[in-house]
């Protein structure tokens, strides 16, 4: 959960366009996008699509950039394709956030990271947002996000909420110079707060909530693939956590070391962890996939994936194939990206804005099942609890399991 802090990176941008420039912008999203993307119209009607930005074109001379932008994301949102997407602050841009890290957790929407001024509310449930409750304000912002599923929802609307712009959008607030957020501690009264919007020019100093040591996953999110014992060497832990080829570690000497691992005598279980994975090329691992079914460790309770919220994309198309094709149990949370599903991605630039739309040219049909999510054998969602205790309830459910017999 530390990689919640590159969501507040921002930098320069278009701003001030006249109405006729988002105007132009729009028409040529509403003209382009359809044209490019693979099968635009799989879950909304063309109807509806013109509807919304024949509505948008209609605001734009009384709003403001910010609300011309959010509606932007809004239509793109709409076809329902979790790939297509608009990167509305960028290439950047001068647009404040409120300096909170959140995460929805079993147990509702909780403060993970903020900056120094603002500690007080680390750990603390999230009650309030504006004039709407944390409920209502993730409904409406559902609207804003490009998902499949409700874990995609789960995973995106959090860093939605620190969006004063998007707060504007849905009514939460009149204005988004200042947010008023209202958050219950563990123990004690609730915490009222107005926190002003913060545009960043350099990397933030982070306080986390949970400072301990951090659980196998959380140690290396960004670190494509690191492996390591546990249980004694019995257990080898894989954590594929980006589905590329590091230059700096060939995926292919890495998989070749660790096969010598798992050929070991005492090794009896491996746990694949796709849990940080948000795709890339899922040809990538196929071949340790095609060496794993033909290896001893390719027997129900040998070879557990563990999958959540975050995997997407080609990551799912790993799941997806271990589950298919191997005796891998799956343990987690439904997965953020849906199994059979549009990818491939390209893009394209509004011209005045600059704003940098993303769309499938592709679409994945690999699962034997045709389900939101990629479904988990196992559910377990961590709750805050799990969090600020540096627990890893996942990982520590299947070690608890007795592996089968060498």
């Amino acid at each position: 959960m530390r990689s919640l802090a590159a969501f507040f990176l921002l930098a320069p941008a278009a701003m001030g366009l006249t109405p006729e420039q988002w105007q132009a912008d729009l028409a040529f999203l509403a003209k382009e996008l359809p044209a490019k993307h693979i099968n635009a119209f799989a879950t909304i009607s063309r109807t509806d699509f013109d509807a919304q930005v024949h509505d948008l074109d209609s605001r734009i001379p009384k709003l403001n950039d910010a609300a011309v932008r959010a509606g932007i994301l809004k239509i793109v949102a709409s076809l329902g394709d979790a790939h297509t997407n608009a990167n509305i602050w960028g290439p950047g841009g001068p647009y404040p956030i409120i300096p909170l890290g959140l995460y929805w957790f079993k147990d509702g929407v909780f403060v993970v990271t903020a900056l120094e001024g603002n500690k007080n509310v680390l750990g603390t449930r999230l009650l309030r947002v504006g004039k709407l409750s944390v409920e209502d304000a993730s409904r409406k912002l559902g609207d804003y996000v490009p998902h499949e599923n409700e874990a995609q929802l789960k995973a995106q609307v959090p860093s939605l909420i620190t969006h004063p712009d998007l707060l504007e959008a849905i009514g939460a607030v009149d204005n988004a110079s200042k947010v008023s957020l209202e958050f219950q501690p563990a123990t004690g009264d609730r915490i009222a707060v107005q926190i002003e919007g913060v545009i960043f020019r350099e990397r933030p100093q982070w306080v986390w909530a949970y400072a301990g040591e951090q659980p196998l996953y959380r140690r290396q999110p960004n670190v494509p693939y690191t492996a390591a014992p546990l249980a004694g060497g019995s257990t080898v832990y894989f954590a594929y956590n980006r589905c590329v080829n590091d230059p700096r570690n060939p995926f292919p000497k890495f998989a070749a070391e660790l096969k010598k691992v798992l050929e070991q005598p005492n090794v009896n279980r491996l746990i694949i962890d796709l849990r940080n994975n948000a795709g890339g090329n899922s040809a990538i691992l196929d071949p340790f996939i095609t060496w794993l079914k033909t290896s001893r460790l390719n027997r129900k309770g040998s070879l557990v994936v563990l999958i959540g919220r975050p995997t997407f994309s080609s990551a799912v198309l790993n799941a997806v194939k271990l589950k298919n094709e191997t005796a891998a149990i799956l343990a987690g949370e439904p997965t953020g990206g849906k199994p059979d599903h549009f990818g491939e991605l390209r893009s394209l630039e509004l011209p005045n804005s600059h704003i940098r739309v993303t769309y499938s040219t592709r679409f994945f049909n690999e699962s034997k099942n045709d389900t939101p999510s990629l479904m988990p054998d196992i559910v377990i969602e961590p709750t805050s609890k799990d969090y600020l205790s540096g627990a890893d309830p996942v990982l520590d459910h299947i070690l608890r399991q007795p592996a089968p017999d060498k």
